[in-house]
């Protein structure tokens, strides 16, 4: 069936590149009708493949037929062909485009077309009966330089295509149009030579009265004919074309001979070599950037009539030498290719914070990023300490999305790199960045255009920013066969444009957008500009004119760019945040407008007023939480069927498990619904007793580590849970966001993998009273009382009690600071085993201040002994067991190694929850330093130091505070001063 909208290859296609593969026939264009050819690299597996005009065949290995089938029915259309089931009309006269899939330039050869007349329907003939006349064909263009320029070369230099026109003077009726590519870079060796066959049906129409006889399908070459059997490695003077003689010439001779084919000479310029022409007439073809590309061939004349050959016909071979037609044909303008090239990089240096705050914002900005707002505060809130505040969490939602645009490990460098057929200058920057799902590579993440053709100052994200950050700019889509062409550097055309109208909202004229084929709806695969409102538009058939401007895309050079080499990542199978730009492809139109109707800047159709929703009992929030993660896990078993542990990172800190593996996963569709579902409002109340309960149901293995945090060790992949889970519909990002404390106050690393990053940090200095002021000061408890450790203001309370308990007062009437001494302070205080001449002095006099007394009790370990908890969010203070001592300090030393080597060693990070290994990756990378990961010396076994080369005080400070370390938990021991 054809598809209307798509004029020619004029109207849709660009220039393409060139890989290593074979290939077929995937596109067929006649007038204005697109034809799906015979795609066997995916109809072949389909129990119930479309009808089309191509002539199936079961070479899905993309290969071809040897000489040693010449006399063999597969030399007719190709392995086990059978005939296509529809037919194509076309008028004689008129021209068909064969679109091949990408062929690979290593593989010269001529090209060749034939008809052969079906008399009857071609989709029940016989093919050994089918008789082939030649109509056209192409070899050799120019022998200047080993191995030549070939008819495959100008096929790929013209989008991997190839025109060919029917003859004016056939008669109508029903025909199969053979066309071939002969590869010869093995045809030097005997049955070396490669023939690629493809056959589609037409329907020939006209007023021609010519039916010449033809040759069959297996007389048509023998291995040992000049054009077959041929090294093309070796000089060539002459190349003779194989097969019969090309209709319409009136020598059987001069059609195959190398000067005709060449198409160089004119007919006054019989001695002139085709090199000479062809670089006379046209840009080299080994630039591919140029916007005109010359077609040069022979083909018969039409019939015995005089008149001049139509562009694409082919001249008129005579006795006295041949006349060849050079066919001009222009197919887009490559004015924006500059990545196709590999670019010249510049050395990359880290982004600075306020640096990197700043391009966030501008591409928020530009982009017009909704920042979500804080969840509405909690009523009846008990703890004091709470600093999670509208404002702060806001500002944290901001954090995050700065940090999932720009990541803090980003890095930039100008580059240098040239477009357009002047080989203009192009200079911009690029910044460089990991996301988890890039494996913690380093890839090119954003550029900018700001010096030579296209610069515009403008910020534009790669195909690694699209695929981690869904919807950030409008979705199009175009067939599976124009995005091949796409990835060679072309404009997308209007005609280009698939589905139906309406169009995305944002795609008006000068608005970044993304492509996508239609094989893969969900993955953003190229980046360009709107040439056009796009928006606006209605039926694109019969159109033409730029629609997208390309400027990066999927197999380009900032694809390809890795800081470690490597190649490319390749594009998702499928990505769930763009399935919901989908809906008009997979559900009904209605709901893709409701999902695009626009509002207010920043607003989704998610923020509009909504009605009161239900809120959920606590049984269904815990059920949706435990689902959340189920689902989680049921997605890492379907997209990781045979990787350890299905890609799942093992073990699970607490934070991990919400932010990463719940949140994103729980069925929240509004941003009253994320008020409800967060695990406060659960019967656990923290994340500790949700994995508990996991444990319980035997979905997990957990533990506590050091007396603190609880981890989840292990995962049941075989529960009969996961196995039987139904997926539901997920939230769009913006609303997984908006759950505002889910998000922000328990997020992990923003590259995924260290996930100290983002945490927040809380140190309690906490005093444990001993038995010489209890039940006095204190109230006597057991020693596994949670309540049995007092904070500081916590002591100060206590000893405010007691002393205003007392009779006679002892808080002085004129001077409330001033506390007279009773016997229990002036014995059990002031007189014990660690009292000094100070404390007799405050004996002696009677009286001590307020401050001084409070200050003396927290001091004497014999009173009140040390002891420290460092919470993470969530977490509460009953949930951890405090730990003996003051308050753990990273130790930062800076030291001299040698002469005048200078190092940074850090110790102490383990008890925030930081991994040695995480960090020396990052501080490598910030300082562009070498570092190293030992134990520290001294230290107990399993403490690590991390060396780093340089004096890197300011790095790790920068690189702890955002694994929550305050500076004041850190100390600072320079050994590079010298002692005074």
């Amino acid at each position: 069936m054809p598809v209307a909208g798509i004029t020619s290859l004029f109207g849709v296609l660009g220039l393409a590149s060139t890989v290593a593969a074979h290939g077929y026939v995937q596109g067929i264009v006649i007038g204005d009708e697109f034809y799906t050819g015979y795609l066997v690299d995916k109809f072949s597996y389909e129990s119930d493949p479309p009808a089309v005009i191509g002539w199936t065949t079961t070479a899905t290995d993309l290969g071809f037929v040897d000489p040693t089938q010449y006399t063999e029915p597969d030399i007719i259309c190709h392995r086990n062909a059978t005939p296509g089931a529809l037919s194509a009309s076309v008028a004689a006269g008129g021209t068909v485009e064969l679109q091949w899939t990408v062929w690979p330039d290593s593989h010269h050869g001529p090209v060749i077309d034939y008809l052969a007349n079906c008399n009857g329907n071609c989709s029940t003939v016989d093919k050994t009966t089918l008789e082939f006349v030649k109509i056209d064909q192409a070899g050799l263009i120019d022998d200047t330089d080993v191995p030549g320029t070939w008819a495959s070369d100008q096929l790929i230099a013209n989008n991997n295509s190839w025109t060919v026109t029917i003859p004016t003077s056939i008669e109508p009726g029903n025909y199969v149009l053979r066309h071939e590519i002969i590869a010869l870079h093995s045809a030097g060796n005997e049955d070396g030579a490669q023939n690629y066959p493809q056959c589609i049906n037409l329907e020939i129409t006209g007023s021609g009265t010519d039916s010449p006889s033809g040759t069959a399908g297996e007389s048509l070459y023998t291995p040992t004919d000049p054009g077959i059997l041929v090294n093309i490695y070796e000089s060539l003077s002459t190349y003779d074309i194989p097969g019969p003689a090309l209709y319409g010439a009136t020598s059987p001779v001069s059609p195959s001979s190398s000067a005709a084919v060449a198409h160089a000479a004119a007919t006054t310029a019989a001695t002139t070599s085709p090199a000479a022409v062809v670089s006379s007439l046209a840009p080299s073809l080994s630039n591919p950037a140029d916007p005109t590309t010359l077609v040069t061939r022979t083909a018969p004349a039409p019939g015995s009539s005089t008149q001049t050959p139509r562009p694409g016909q082919g001249g008129h071979h005579n006795n006295e030498g041949c006349q060849a037609y050079i066919i001009l044909r222009t197919i887009f303008s490559a004015r924006f290719k500059m990545f196709k090239k590999k670019p010249t990089i510049k050395t990359l240096s880290p982004l600075r914070s306020s640096d990197r705050r700043k391009i966030a914002d501008q591409i928020i900005k530009d982009y017009k990023i909704a920042i979500p707002a804080a969840a509405p505060a909690e009523e009846n809130n008990d703890n004091n300490n709470n600093d999670d505040t509208p404002a702060k969490e806001t500002a944290s939602n901001l954090t995050t999305i700065r940090n999932a645009i720009l990541p803090e490990n980003s890095l930039s460098a100008r580059f240098t790199t040239t477009a357009g057929p002047q080989l203009r200058e192009v200079q911009g920057t690029v910044y460089v960045g990991s996301h988890p799902e890039f494996a913690g590579e380093e890839r090119i993440l954003w550029f900018k255009l700001e010096q030579g053709p296209g610069a515009d100052g403008r910020i534009y994200p790669t195909v690694y920013s699209l695929w981690h950050s869904p919807r950030l700019v409008p979705l199009l889509y175009t067939p599976g066969f124009v995005m091949g062409k796409l990835f060679g550097g072309a404009d997308l055309m209007t005609p280009g444009l698939a589905n139906d109208p309406p169009f995305p909202s944002g795609a008006v004229k000068g608005s970044t957008v993304a492509v996508s084929s239609l094989n893969s709806p969900t993955v953003p695969q190229f980046v360009g500009v709107c040439e056009i409102d796009v928006a606006s538009l209605g039926d694109v058939q019969g159109s033409k004119g730029h629609a997208v401007r390309g400027l990066h895309w999927e197999g380009d050079e900032l694809w390809s760019w890795s800081s470690s080499s490597r190649p490319g990542q390749p594009a998702p199978e499928f990505l769930e945040g763009w399935d919901e730009e989908t809906r008009d492809v997979e559900e009904a139109l209605e709901e893709l407008k409701l999902e695009n109707k626009g509002g207010e800047e920043g607003q989704t159709v998610e923020d509009e007023p909504e009605e009161p929703e239900k809120e959920p009992t606590v049984k269904e929030i815990e059920e949706a939480f435990v689902k959340a993660f189920i689902y989680s896990l049921y997605r890492l078993k379907k997209d990781n069927p045979h990787a350890l542990n299905h890609g799942l990172a093992l073990p699970i800190q607490p934070s991990a498990l919400i932010s990463s593996h719940v949140t994103p996963h729980l069925p929240v569709y509004s941003t009253q619904q994320a008020q409800f579902f967060q695990i406060k409002r659960t019967s656990w109340k923290n994340v500790k007793k949700f994995i508990k309960h996991l444990d319980k149901e035997r979905l997990v293995k957990s533990k506590d580590r050091n007396g603190q945090e609880t981890v989840i060790l292990d995962v049941d992949f075989n529960d009969y849970r996961i196995a039987q889970f139904i997926p539901y519909r997920l939230p769009t990002r913006n609303i997984v966001e908006s759950s505002g404390k889910a998000v922000s106050s328990q997020k992990t690393a923003d590259d995924g993998t260290d996930p100290s990053v983002g945490q927040t940090l809380t140190v309690h200095v906490l005093y444990r009273p001993t038995q010489k002021l209890t039940p006095t000061l204190f109230p006597a408890r057991q020693p596994s009382d949670p309540k049995i450790y007092y904070k500081y203001s916590e002591v100060s309370s206590h000893l405010d009690q007691y002393l205003s308990s007392q009779h006679p007062p002892l808080v002085s009437p004129t001077n409330k600071r001033i506390i007279k001494l009773n016997p229990f302070l002036a014995n059990t205080i002031y007189a014990s085993s660690s009292s000094s001449g100070d404390d007799r002095a405050a004996i002696a006099r009677g009286e001590v201040t307020r401050d001084g007394l409070l200050k003396r009790i927290v001091s004497d370990h014999s009173l009140v002994a040390p002891y420290h908890a460092i919470l993470k969010a969530g977490q509460t203070l009953e949930e951890i067991k405090p730990k003996s001592g003051a308050p753990p300090k990273v130790t930062v030393t800076i030291e001299r190694r040698g002469s005048n080597k200078t190092v940074s060693k850090v110790s102490g990070i383990e008890v925030f929850g930081i991994i040695p290994s995480f960090l020396a990756e990052e501080l490598s990378k910030k300082c562009a330093s070498s570092t190293s990961v030992t134990q520290a010396t001294g230290a107990v076994k399993g403490v690590l130091e991390i060396l780093v080369q340089g004096d890197q005080r300011k790095a790790i400070e920068t690189a702890l505070e955002r694994r929550g370390v305050k500076s004041q938990w850190v100390d600072v021991v320079d050994k590079t001063k010298k002692k005074k």
